[in-house]
Protein backbone atom coordinates (compact mmCIF):
# COMPACT_ATOMS: atom_id res chain seq x y z
CA UNK A 1 0.00 0.00 0.00
CA UNK A 2 2.89 2.37 0.28
CA UNK A 3 3.59 2.41 -3.04
CA UNK A 4 0.19 3.30 -4.03
CA UNK A 5 -0.50 5.93 -0.78
CA UNK A 6 1.26 9.09 -2.48
CA UNK A 7 0.37 11.59 -0.25
CA UNK A 8 1.02 9.47 3.31
CA UNK A 9 -2.40 9.47 4.32
CA UNK A 10 -2.74 5.61 5.14
CA UNK A 11 -5.41 5.38 2.50
CA UNK A 12 -6.24 5.31 -1.04
CA UNK A 13 -8.52 7.85 -3.30
CA UNK A 14 -9.55 7.08 -6.40
CA UNK A 15 -6.37 8.97 -7.95
CA UNK A 16 -3.68 7.43 -6.32
CA UNK A 17 -5.56 3.87 -7.13
CA UNK A 18 -5.82 4.53 -10.62
CA UNK A 19 -2.19 5.61 -10.67
CA UNK A 20 -1.17 2.42 -9.42
CA UNK A 21 -3.12 0.16 -11.29
CA UNK A 22 -2.17 2.14 -14.58
CA UNK A 23 1.22 1.16 -14.15
CA UNK A 24 0.84 -2.59 -13.98
CA UNK A 25 1.97 -4.06 -16.41
CA UNK A 26 0.18 -7.19 -18.11
CA UNK A 27 -2.98 -5.99 -16.14
CA UNK A 28 -4.88 -4.70 -19.16
CA UNK A 29 -7.57 -3.09 -17.44
CA UNK A 30 -9.67 -0.50 -18.94
CA UNK A 31 -10.15 2.77 -16.68
CA UNK A 32 -14.09 1.65 -16.59
CA UNK A 33 -12.50 -1.76 -14.56
CA UNK A 34 -10.18 0.08 -12.36
CA UNK A 35 -13.12 2.38 -11.22
CA UNK A 36 -15.42 -0.74 -10.75
CA UNK A 37 -12.96 -2.22 -8.32
CA UNK A 38 -12.47 0.81 -6.39
CA UNK A 39 -16.15 1.62 -6.18
CA UNK A 40 -16.72 -2.24 -5.27
CA UNK A 41 -14.09 -2.41 -2.65
CA UNK A 42 -14.98 1.40 -0.81
CA UNK A 43 -17.17 -0.84 1.17
CA UNK A 44 -17.92 2.38 3.65
CA UNK A 45 -18.47 4.34 0.43
CA UNK A 46 -16.09 6.61 2.07
CA UNK A 47 -14.05 7.49 -1.47
CA UNK A 48 -11.08 5.93 0.27
CA UNK A 49 -9.74 2.43 0.92
CA UNK A 50 -8.04 1.13 3.53
CA UNK A 51 -5.10 -1.35 3.59
CA UNK A 52 -8.30 -4.23 3.96
CA UNK A 53 -9.95 -3.09 0.90
CA UNK A 54 -6.76 -2.57 -0.69
CA UNK A 55 -5.57 -5.87 -0.28
CA UNK A 56 -8.91 -7.53 -1.32
CA UNK A 57 -8.77 -5.26 -4.80
CA UNK A 58 -5.00 -6.35 -4.99
CA UNK A 59 -5.95 -10.27 -4.82
CA UNK A 60 -8.83 -10.25 -7.38
CA UNK A 61 -6.49 -8.07 -9.74
CA UNK A 62 -4.01 -10.59 -9.78
CA UNK A 63 -6.54 -13.02 -9.66
CA UNK A 64 -7.92 -11.52 -13.05
CA UNK A 65 -4.46 -11.82 -14.56
CA UNK A 66 -3.91 -15.28 -13.61
CA UNK A 67 -7.20 -16.50 -15.25
CA UNK A 68 -6.29 -14.53 -18.60
CA UNK A 69 -2.82 -16.22 -18.34
CA UNK A 70 -4.65 -19.77 -17.95
CA UNK A 71 -6.59 -19.04 -20.92
CA UNK A 72 -4.35 -18.19 -23.07
CA UNK A 73 -1.76 -21.16 -22.16
CA UNK A 74 -4.76 -23.65 -22.49
CA UNK A 75 -6.20 -22.09 -25.63
CA UNK A 76 -9.66 -20.63 -23.75
CA UNK A 77 -11.00 -17.68 -24.52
Amino acid sequence: MELADQDGSGTLDYKEFHNFFSKVQDLNMTDADIKQIFEGFDTNSNGHLDSEEFAKAIYQAATKIWIFMWQGFWGFG
